[in-house]
């Protein structure tokens, strides 16, 4: 019994990777929500998250690190709630009015999707990523 707990103790932890993301560019005061996202469907839906982070800052740059994340594929999709409200503000258009970002920072007009974020986590993963205003 005790040779079985052992295995599967061990299975576990060679197979629990942390991602440390560093956010930069961070211009205004609010919190900074930061989801992390294990599959496509409801990308960037604050609800729909696989773990997630709220991050006080008032410095141009913070780090953040999610642990005993198994290895897959993930993106990363953040926003900075500068009034509080607990969302991301949009205009009519549906253009953010707070800051944002995604990992990979990909350049696009439109929301990326998860495949324009998505990274592959082995062992432990550092990203960087820039929050757009």
């Amino acid at each position: 019994m005790k040779r079985v707990f052992m295995c599967f103790l061990m299975a576990t932890c060679s197979f629990a990777s942390s991602v440390d993301v560093k956010v930069e560019g961070i211009e205004k005061t609010g919190d900074i929500y930061i989801g992390l996202y294990d599959k496509s469907q409801n990308f960037t839906s604050l609800e729909e998250t696989y773990k997630r982070q709220i991050v006080q800052t008032d410095a141009k740059s913070v780090e953040v690190q999610f642990e005993n994340i198994p290895d897959g594929k993930y993106a990363i999709a953040l926003f900075q709630d500068e009034n509080n409200n607990h969302k991301l503000d949009k205009n009519f258009l549906g253009i953010p009015k707070e800051g944002y970002g995604f990992s990979n920072n990909p350049h696009t007009l439109l929301e990326p999707t998860f495949n324009d974020a998505v990274f592959e986590v082995r062992n432990n993963t550092r990203l960087h990523v820039k929050v757009c205003y």
